[in-house]
């Protein structure tokens, strides 16, 4: 029996995701909350790990072997923090049981997903599986041991961080910040900012720019 494609795993696993959300978008307006809650949750967490399988295995993999590293990737990564922002609402009106607010993101999280979908499964992942067959085996075994509940680190550590400790500040000074350190940013380095909160205004402002970024939550 053949081994699967990478386009073959990665389109299994967005149809998992894409069923969690229908399952619980129907189990709650069926009025069945608790039911609809939990699937939500399940949808959320399948969600990060679905992220990590891509940012912390396939597309650093894909990056080095084919030598393009502001090609498809870099616009997959700027379309998961899009995506992460509506997840990070959803999240919270899971927490506070907020039927409707979770519906309404929904649904625009949907057309998101699928726009996305479409140009993995057409472009990145045929890519993907014509510059990585050698390694397809090993990368499928790492993004199946990918854990939502795990915090990924950045992806490239060999950088020279720039620590901005903007914890006290109140908008928009930890963004005006940022802003300033980028345009004196050279080759080789990267901004660690540390604040208590996630500024939001920020993140419209790197994408706009074309910066990598991430967003790491600790407790």
């Amino acid at each position: 029996m053949d081994m699967k494609t990478l386009l073959e795993h990665m389109q299994a696993h967005h149809g998992r995701c894409d069923q969690l959300y229908a399952d619980g978008e129907n189990f709650l307006l069926d009025e069945q909350i608790e039911e609809g809650l939990e699937s939500i949750k399940s949808f959320l967490n399948e969600m990060e790990r679905h992220f990590q399988m891509e940012e912390t295995v396939l597309f650093p993999t894909f990056e080095e072997i084919s030598g393009m590293r502001q090609g498809p990737t870099q616009v997959m990564r700027m379309e998961h923090q899009q995506m992460r922002n509506l997840l990070a609402r959803m999240s919270e009106a899971l927490s506070n049981g907020d039927r409707e607010e979770i519906l309404e993101v929904g649904e625009t999280m949907m057309i998101l997903m699928q726009q996305h979908n479409v140009k993995e499964e057409g472009i990145l992942y045929p890519m993907a599986d014509q510059y990585l067959e050698s390694y397809r085996e090993e990368l499928i075994e790492r993004m199946d041991a990918c854990n939502p509940s795990m915090k990924a680190e950045p992806e490239t550590p060999d950088l020279k961080w720039i620590t901005l400790d903007c914890s006290l500040m109140e908008p928009p000074e930890p963004m005006l910040r940022v802003l300033e350190q980028l345009d004196r940013l050279k080759q080789g380095e990267g901004i660690k900012m540390l604040h208590r909160m996630k500024p939001r205004l920020l993140f419209p402002k790197l994408q706009e720019r074309g910066w990598n970024f991430r967003v790491i939550e600790h407790t």
